[in-house]
């Protein structure tokens, strides 16, 4: 029966469990399809549709005219007047060194031809890009082709050496028709366009591109969007940083086609890359040891479209894993450390958690995506802003550790009251003018900033030819201040030199301090006097971390770094000066100046030090005029008074303690009289138990057991 009870509960028991896990995992799984699905899982996209701009416009059409104003719209268009930024008319005569050319020049206002030679006149079939430059596409069978000449949108003239001049042109200076393997299908088409499926023709040797749309239109970033009117949730919207990087990076595709690979990603399996991919498996990126033309002897990127190449391995690129990995990581911390932390914030939505961020800061952190801003390279505030939002100390004071207060640091700001410095350069000096050089070349060389956020020391220009940061941009005579780049070199050494030294000599002071006033509440300081170093040890610290977090080792604002660890010092100090203890020294002995081993003395109750074998003792002590008192055995044994000089040592001589009393009798009232209880106890039961066993007393029989007939 028993047995039969426990089978019916163990059983409902399980029933309950798997009623729960069946209602739970129901509800865990369709939340993950309905509300993570686009940031985890793209295979939907392995059935979608591209659908086009135009329909992404009747739903979205504030987006749709953001994006019409941006450069990704205009990547590719139609050669007309208004797209046409190059002079076209007259012939171009060019040369990359070994190869001559000249090119023809001509349009009726409608068409544009560029004629390179006989039976080789060629009509434009779209304009690429402009931002930078522009180059021109041609048709040549099923294929296109980019023609040798480049507009150089910045100094508004075409680029001397043309572009890729030897691929139209035999030496000296014999036009042909380009290789089959240069088209601009094989080659680029796969970051122009919008979903990209490239075939070969093994019959005419051609790599022909098909897609739904030119330029890089909302599907190129979101994937296809077919499948968006049945589940809004299906399509893809995340700020990684890969899907940026499927165009601003350079490299060959994982795959082959026609036995060669693409100059953007794809591979057999799968063909072309979707946002949610992961970009490696699609594409062989560029490095300096494989592709060492795409790169100064540093590592920067010399060439352009490399952007992401570039952030990847910077701090910025693993800025999540620095919070999410260290314990006393904050959520709020993610507003500087989580790109879609701070998109949410922006939208007005709920923050992830720090468990639940996905991204650190990646390309749209910066830049927006979709449109034209008051700034240039559509970043969403001015460049100096863009890096001061985290890059600055914001409100943080005494009491509390800065972070990153690079502006602040040029800006000559500090919120210490009295303590303050001038602008960097009466403020001249940016950011990016430093740490983003332009060290890449799209249209002319050195007109790409760098990604990587180094700053390029002037020696770099001495030892490869690289523009650096300071005589390639500000001190080149634009400011009016001309330097040579081994000027600019001496100048920083010095500056780092010298708060190098500076910096050695400030921070054991600090370290002292922390010391004093760890020590001071053992030592008989008020605590008046603590919170009075209390506070200039706060300010202190404070002024010396914000020196150190500024990272620039002295370059960023030298004069006031060294003013600000000047503070520090002070600050340092008179925490040592106010902290400062005197020593107290003498021996302790019995009324017949015999030393008195192991003496204790206190301050109250408080033990400040006990005496040696020889009833000696030394111990700091607050300074002022003091009385201690001596304890032998445990038992006060009189008292001295001592007054304490700062830093210096008080002789007390002897002391003599007080002849100890002979210790009390020993009150063992309780002990005997448990012992008597216990006795009286151990009687009674041996009375008890004779009293059972008397001679001739009968015996009683236990009872037996009745036996019941299981009803």
């Amino acid at each position: 029966m028993q047995r039969k009870r426990w089978l019916l509960g163990f059983g409902l028991l399980v029933a309950a469990f798997v009623a729960v896990f069946l209602v739970y995992g129901v509800s865990v799984v369709g939340e993950e399809k309905a509300g993570t699905r686009g940031e985890t899982d793209n295979s939907y996209m392995d059935t979608a549709t591209y659908i086009g701009s135009s329909v992404c416009a009747s739903c979205h059409p504030s987006k749709a005219t953001e994006w019409s104003s941006a450069l990704h719209s205009q990547m590719l268009q139609d050669p007309s007047p208004a797209t046409v930024l190059a002079t076209w008319s007259g012939i171009l005569s060019m040369t990359d060194g070994t190869v001559w050319g000249n090119v023809t020049l001509y349009t009726d206002g409608t068409t544009y031809y560029a004629d390179l030679g006989p039976g080789q006149n060629y009509t434009v079939w779209k304009t690429i890009g402009g931002s930078w430059k522009q180059r021109y596409l041609t048709e040549i069978g099923n294929s296109k082709y980019i023609l040798p000449i480049q507009w150089n949108t910045a100094d508004a003239q075409w680029t001397p050496d043309g572009f890729d001049l030897g691929k139209w042109f035999d030496v000296p200076d014999t036009p042909k028709v380009a290789a089959l393997a240069e088209s601009w299908d094989r080659r680029c088409a796969g970051c122009h366009t919008t979903g990209t499926d490239i075939t070969f023709n093994s019959t005419s040797g051609e790599w022909v591109a098909n897609y739904n749309e030119v330029s890089i239109a909302c599907e190129a970033c979101h994937g296809p969007g077919s499948d968006h009117f049945g589940n809004p949730d299906f399509i893809w919207k995340s700020a990684d940083a890969q899907v940026c990087g499927q165009c601003h990076s350079t490299g060959d595709s994982l795959g082959q086609l026609g036995g060669m690979t693409l100059g953007y990603p794809w591979n057999v399996a799968d063909g072309h890359f979707s946002p949610g991919d992961i970009l490696t498996d699609f594409f062989d990126l560029s490095d300096p040891a494989t592709n060492p033309t795409r790169f100064w002897p540093n590592n920067m990127s010399k060439t352009h479209e490399q952007q992401y190449i570039d952030w990847e391995g910077t701090p910025h690129s693993d800025s999540l894993s620095t919070i999410v990995n260290l314990p006393y990581g904050q959520d709020f911390c993610l507003e500087c450390h989580s790109t879609d932390y701070w998109l949410a914030v922006e939208a007005g939505d709920t923050p992830p958690t720090k468990t639940e961020a996905k991204w650190s800061n990646t390309c749209v952190r910066c830049h927006t995506p979709h449109g034209t801003t008051a700034n240039d390279a559509q970043l969403r505030l001015s460049r100096d802003d863009t890096c001061g939002q985290c890059h600055s100390a914001g409100d943080t004071g005494p009491g509390q550790e800065p972070h990153h207060p690079e502006l602040d640091m040029m800006m000559g700001q500090i919120n210490i009251t009295g303590l303050s410095g001038s602008p960097w350069m009466t403020g001249a000096p940016t950011c990016s003018n430093c740490h983003m050089t332009k060290v890449a070349t799209s249209a002319s060389t050195g007109d790409i900033p760098s990604h990587t956020f180094e700053f390029v020391a002037p020696e770099l220009t001495t030892l490869y030819g690289m523009p650096n940061g300071c005589t390639s941009v500000c001190h080149d005579g634009t400011t009016g201040f001309v330097q040579t780049p081994a000027q600019a070199q001496t100048a920083i050494d010095g500056w780092k030199a010298s708060y190098a030294t500076k910096i050695a000599e400030v921070e054991p002071v600090v370290t002292a301090a922390e010391a004093a006033l760890a020590a001071a509440p053992n030592l008989g300081f008020t605590q008046t006097q603590i919170d009075a170093a209390t506070a200039d040890y706060e300010e202190g610290l404070f002024a010396y971390q914000f020196s150190e977090s500024d990272n620039s080792g002295g370059a960023h604002n030298n004069q006031f770094q060294l003013s600000i660890l000047d503070h520090a010092q002070t600050k340092a100090q008179a925490v040592i000066d106010a902290l400062t203890p005197g020593t107290v020294s003498g021996r302790v002995v019995d009324a017949d100046g015999n030393p008195v081993a192991g003496a204790q003395i206190r301050v109250g109750t408080f033990p400040v030090a006990n005496a040696s074998g020889d009833g000696t003792f030394s111990f700091d002590y607050a300074p002022g005029s003091h009385t201690f008192t001596l304890y032998v055995n445990g038992e006060e044994a009189g008292t001295f008074t001592a007054t304490v000089t700062a830093g210096q040592t008080t002789d007390a001589g002897d002391v003599e303690a007080e002849e100890e009393a002979p210790p009390p009798p020993a009150d063992n009232t309780m002990l005997y009289l448990a012992i008597a209880i216990i006795l009286i106890i151990v009687i009674l039961a041996a009375v008890a138990a004779m009293m059972r066993r008397r001679p001739g007393a009968p015996v009683e029989a236990a009872p037996e057991e009745e036996e019941y007939e299981e009803m």
